[in-house]
């Protein structure tokens, strides 16, 4: 869960690793693990579920996609550009897997 700090509303709280990505994603920052073996520093975050914490971010955007989609039925104003953005993103690595 991504929230407001209640002493510092500059300052964003985050839950999980996933809440994290999905900030950088917010704000078109993409980001990787490095997978060189000779930056120790990584070999923590490497042994962090990546995959799960994106799987996350995939079940965000999903539900994010869903109230906008609820709000287009009702004639209300929404994001397109960012709903499209993300529908390729949740699509990308099925059409990788085809080719």
């Amino acid at each position: 869960m991504i929230r407001v700090d209640e002493e510092n509303s500059d300052v964003l709280v985050v839950d999980t690793l996933s809440d994290i990505f999905e900030l950088l994603a917010r704000n078109e920052i993409w980001v990787r693990v490095s997978d060189k073996p000779s930056c120790p520093r990584n070999s923590k975050l490497r042994d962090l579920d990546i995959e799960e914490s994106l799987c996350g971010i995939e079940l965000e955007k999903l539900e994010w996609i869903h109230s906008q989609i609820s709000e287009l039925k009702e004639d209300e104003e929404v994001d397109l550009e960012t709903m499209q953005s993300y529908i390729e993103d949740l699509r990308e690595p099925y059409l990788k897997e085809e080719t």
